[in-house]
């Protein structure tokens, strides 16, 4: 799993009407992957991201302005909360966008190739993300600025990044304080680009807005713990589905690790499964390291189904440790154990046997146990009556007759099993003439 390491030295310029200070240096927060998915994500935005401590205006933090802690704020909300509870801890880091914001002027063909957009690219060079969101425009200031003239810069911003990057899911957002050219400029440039848009103006309302709070204005129009976290789960909504899409198909055997075939040898033996990125169908699966005469296939149908292992081999016993591939696709290890433990599975039928009512009653049919395995039938008085063996198939039959050939007294009699593994069981039976 890759780790991210880079770090932001900027200043934040904030004008929000007639307010405008300057933040501490805003440095990028990195968090690394425990368990995660093996992707990068990179949060570009504004004070709503991150805000340095700066306590002329009453901001005494440094996470995004406005929440009352940094777990309340909209990316650690959305990277350790969303993000993780589905997928596991992703690597990820804040990086500043106010430079390239404030750059941004009310021109139909203004080149970005300056010194702002040069200092994105190479975060974005030196990171290689798998996901870049782009959360702006709170800071753009170019009066008469049409929708246009955003669209031009977001997709100057959109490509560079993805040059420096190749592969990188970008994502864009909108302002958060709207702006009729800033919302509908952001949402040109993703269409064209065919990229997820994530419209915030909708929640440019008081209710989601830290008023009362703050004394400072500037500080107090930012979201509050309630609007960061309808930010995150906006921003959730459209990631979602691409952190899915990137994340390399896994197939995992849920439940009992360990099957045994419910026959004997041949048999067959069933484990559930959940599946990722796979499609529905059935699949012939490739068990590593499986001896000759396991095979197996898979079925699945909405992320959920059924691995079937079949064993042909009739002198095939063992717990053997396997792992399962279908294509690409690897699951997790697991224990197929053959010829082993089936006497707790026998069945016995009919019990009694009856002669007298034809052929459907006069033989005893034993079934599900170990190839090979010893049938030996006593009397009460512990005198042999008849051996058997289970054959291939996992089944004996008894005739009713003794080792001599000849019919079996009306009574109770006692059976003995024990396979090659030195599993055993005792059972009853009866005969009635």
């Amino acid at each position: 799993m890759k780790t991210k390491m880079c770090r932001v030295a900027s200043v934040f310029i904030l004008f929000l009407g007639m307010h405008c200070w300057v933040s501490n240096a805003f440095t990028a927060d990195i968090r690394t992957p425990a368990n995660g998915p093996a992707l990068s994500v990179m949060l570009f935005g504004n004070s709503i991201l991150q805000h340095g401590r700066d306590l002329s205006i009453g901001w005494d933090a440094t996470h995004g302005m406005a929440a009352s802690s940094q777990d309340k704020d909209y990316a650690h909300r959305l990277m350790d909360f969303y993000v993780k509870n589905k997928y596991g801890q992703a690597d990820y880091s804040l990086n500043n966008i106010v430079p390239f914001e404030r750059s941004i002027k009310a021109d139909d063909n203004y080149d970005y190739t300056g010194s702002t957009l040069t200092a994105i690219r190479k975060l974005v060079r030196d990171g290689k993300p798998d996901i870049v969101n782009l959360q702006m425009g709170e800071n753009v200031d170019a009066p008469g600025l049409t929708a246009g003239q955003y669209k031009n810069a977001i997709i100057q911003l959109i490509e560079a990044v993805q040059e420096e990057s190749p592969g990188v899911k970008v994502m864009v957002c909108s302002s958060f304080w709207g702006g009729s050219a800033k919302v509908e400029g952001a949402k040109q440039a993703a269409l064209e680009k065919g990229i997820p848009y994530t419209d915030l103006s909708v929640l440019n309302k008081d209710e989601n807005k830290a008023l009362g709070l703050f004394s400072n204005p500037g500080v107090a129009i930012h979201p509050n713990d309630l609007g960061m976290d309808r930010i995150a789960q906006m921003i959730w909504a459209n990631m979602d589905p691409v952190i899915a899409a990137l994340q390399p198909p896994v197939l995992q055997i849920v439940g009992e690790q360990t099957g045994t075939p419910a026959a004997g040898i041949p048999g067959s033996a069933a484990f559930p499964v959940t599946a990722t990125g796979i499609s529905d169908g059935t699949y012939s699966a490739v068990l590593n390291d499986a001896p000759a005469g396991v095979t197996g296939s898979v079925t699945i149908a909405g992320g959920s189904g059924t691995l079937t292992v079949n064993t042909t081999a009739a002198t095939l016993r063992g717990t053997y440790p396997l792992t399962l591939t279908i294509g690409a696709t690897t699951s997790n290890i697991f224990n197929l154990a053959v010829g082993k433990g089936s006497l707790d599975d026998v069945k016995y039928y009919p019990n009694p046997i009856q002669p007298s009512k034809g052929l459907t009653y006069e033989n005893m049919n034993f079934s599900n146990i170990s190839a090979g395995a010893s049938i030996k039938i006593y009397t009460m008085l512990g005198q042999i009556v008849r051996e058997l063996e289970a054959d291939a198939s996992g089944t004996a039959v008894w005739d009713g007759k003794n080792n001599a050939g000849e019919k079996a007294a009306s009574g109770v009699y006692i059976v003995y099993m024990e396979d090659g593994d030195g599993n055993k069981k005792r059972i009853k039976i009866a005969v009635e003439k």
